[in-house]
């Protein structure tokens, strides 16, 4: 009942009734407590006086006579007769009778205020005005280049956040825009990734642009470190003559290749606000095994961070190296190295070290960086370099 008010009472302020009707007729028509044309069904009391479904609602008892509120019934007799009224819209665009004159209004009339149709606005326009609103409406529906469909206020918002197909700047720091979805290919040729020497057996890790710089000044470096390799491969070779079959091998060399992972602790200053002492990694796949990076802090106030080998079945010797980038994507990044040597780890055990940074310097590396397929304003990235250089049978 109360919709069928809203749309069809609304219009009674654009109807002009015809001078020459009966004007006692057209007070028939009307409500006896707001006046208003009964374009909707009036209810009759059992006083006899009819009221809109608007006023019916809002009373206790018959404004004219003060009666009870009785309702008799549905007046249909005096909605009928008002429709056959004669009038003209108020702009003078029709004339007729009150049921053709409100069919105009509800759908031709350019020249009254309509509701936009989007979800959410509610906006009043002149229907005239009306497309030119719904196409810049910030509330219409609109399909995203990565083919979403969204209202258009979220639209920059998703652009500038989540969307695959939104530009965004390298967050290596080279400058370059690229598309989202296109972040993880770009790490490849990026300038500004931080990638192992190529040199198998070397334990550096630099930027790519600096990469053919470094390789000029460690000539000397790869040659030992091609030398020892040689030596150690050597030195298996004979060890596997003279072992045979009788036993396996204690110590077998295995490929120097690094694998790397990159840790986003988000959110990470409103963690730390809260007073978390401690931070772990979901564990990873590598070397056999499940790993986990830890960053706590000891009971001295120091901030350490380490390496966990959660799951293997054997011992391993490895190098593992952690790099945080800056926010400024400088050079001058924090590098956590770690003996040339390796660190043996059995399953459960840690290793690490103290970050040489305050809790304050630690908070200024955390920025805004993609993840996945958002953007997140309060993260801490923290890279791992792994090599297995031994499998230590124990």
């Amino acid at each position: 009942m109360a919709a069928e008010d809203v749309s069809t009472e609304r219009w009674v302020e654009y109807i002009k009734l015809d001078d020459k009707e009966d004007g006692n007729l057209v007070h028939a028509c009307t409500c006896h407590a707001c006046h208003t044309m009964l374009l909707v069904t009036g209810y009759m009391l059992a006083c006899g006086h009819t009221l809109c479904s608007g006023c019916l609602e809002n009373i206790t008892e018959c404004p004219l006579c003060k009666c009870a509120r009785t309702i008799a019934g549905p007046n249909m007799a005096l909605r009928s007769l008002a429709l056959r009224l004669k009038a003209t819209c108020q702009f003078g665009c029709v004339t007729g009778n009150v049921e053709v004159i409100l069919k105009h209004l509800m759908a031709d009339c350019l020249r009254v205020t309509v509701v936009c149709t989007h979800a959410g606005c509610g906006a009043l326009v002149p229907r005239k005005e009306l497309k030119d609103h719904r196409d810049s409406c910030e509330w219409a529906i609109v399909r995203c280049p990565c083919g979403g469909e969204m209202e258009r206020l979220d639209i920059s918002e998703h652009l500038s956040t989540v969307c695959p197909k939104g530009n965004i700047k390298c967050h290596m720091g080279c400058g370059a825009t690229i598309r989202r979805c296109e972040a993880f290919g770009h790490q490849a040729t990026c300038p500004d990734a931080v990638v192992p020497c190529t040199v198998r057996g070397c334990p550096e890790i630099v930027r790519r642009r600096e990469l053919a710089d470094h390789m000029a000044k460690s000539m000397e470096r790869h040659a030992r470190v091609a030398s020892n390799l040689a030596m150690c491969l050597q030195r298996q070779l004979v060890t596997d003559k003279w072992a045979g079959e009788m036993k396996p091998m204690a110590v077998a060399v295995k490929g120097l290749e690094i694998t790397s992972f990159a840790w986003f602790l988000h959110p990470f200053k409103a963690e730390l606000l809260k007073g978390r002492e401690k931070f772990c990694s979901p564990v990873f796949r590598a070397l056999q095994g499940g790993w986990r990076m830890v960053l706590e802090k000891t009971p001295e106030g120091v901030w350490l961070l380490s390496l966990l080998l959660t799951t293997r079945v054997e011992s391993a010797l490895v190098r593992f190296k952690f790099v945080l980038p800056t926010c400024s994507h400088e050079r001058d990044t924090e590098h956590f190295y770690f003996p040339h040597g390796g660190v043996v780890f059995r399953e459960g055990q840690a290793r690490g070290g103290n970050v040489k940074m305050s809790q304050a310097d630690l908070e200024t590396y955390t920025t805004s960086r993609g993840m996945g397929g958002e953007v997140c304003q309060d993260c801490l990235l923290i890279h791992l370099y792994i090599q297995e250089v031994d499998t230590v049978q124990i």
